[in-house]
């Protein structure tokens, strides 16, 4: 098993992101984007598997 959990990061992503855009923030990337970028495996988080 893995620690951890796509769908509660995803959550806060999207709970961050609608909060910033509320206050006008303006973002590099739309919401769709930035989960995807979620998705891929970045360096130092560990080893894979």
């Amino acid at each position: 098993m893995k620690g951890h959990h796509p769908s509660q990061r995803h959550h806060m992503v999207v709970h961050h992101y609608l909060r910033r855009e509320a206050r006008g923030v303006q973002h590099l990337f739309d919401l769709e984007t930035c989960l995807s970028l979620l998705d891929l495996p970045r360096e130092g988080d560990g080893p894979a598997g």
